[in-house]
């Protein structure tokens, strides 16, 4: 009789200890990275499931096409500034809420002198416009500070796909390269979102970007 209580009143240790070993175990399989091949084909049974969703409308893609570069027949970095400076008057004047640029603003202009003054008296006027920054051989690359001092902010626009090439997430803040730099490096979309609050607290939907925003 004792023995039978005595193993009855051990099983549910075994049971205890053989789930936290099993989990564990799955946690260092996890750290180890044996888990994201299955984690990654998870997410993408998940959206395929999902299906295209379709956003509201409320957000327009502004590109530079290739019919543009052949007929301007320059580089890209070798457009007058002049031409974003204009660009960003007409969005304003459509009613852009926030104009995303970009662009790599981080040199002086090499066009025709007042380029860049242009340029920084546009983005001061709109009072919307986010800037980008990126890493480049381990360092940040900024905008010129005639340009930041008329923005309403700036985010981190490198992306780190998953190993097989595909990008599947995108997180608020870049914490590998905060600590290789030493500072917080918040990613597009949350200088986008924290302006867009700021700037219309009491009309937006939390899933509406206002009214028009201009990428």
């Amino acid at each position: 009789m004792s023995k039978n209580l005595t193993s009855a009143r051990t099983q549910p240790r075994y049971g205890l200890l053989l789930g936290l070993g099993l989990t564990l175990l799955v946690m260092l399989m996890m750290f180890a990275g044996f888990l994201s091949p299955l984690e990654r084909m998870s997410w993408d049974l998940r959206f395929t499931m999902r299906g295209t969703v379709q956003h509201a409308g409320d957000v327009v893609l502004v590109t530079i096409d290739e019919k543009s570069v052949r007929e301007f027949d320059r580089k890209i970095s070798q457009w007058s500034r002049n031409y974003y400076a204009e660009a960003i008057r007409r969005l304003t004047v459509e009613g852009a809420d926030l104009i995303v640029m970009d662009l790599d603003f981080s040199k002086p202009s090499a066009g025709l002198p007042g380029e860049d003054e242009d340029l920084a008296e546009a983005i001061y006027a709109s009072a919307s416009v986010i800037l980008t920054r990126y890493i480049s051989q381990g360092r940040t690359v900024t905008p010129l500070e005639t340009f930041r001092s008329g923005q309403v902010g700036e985010g981190f626009i490198n992306h780190l796909p998953d190993p097989d090439g595909i990008l599947r997430r995108i997180p608020l803040i870049s914490l590998q390269v905060s600590e290789d730099l030493g500072e917080l490096i918040p990613y597009l979309s949350l200088p986008l979102e924290t302006a867009r609050r700021t700037s219309f607290p009491g009309r937006c939907h939390p899933w509406i970007w206002g009214r028009r925003t201009f990428l």
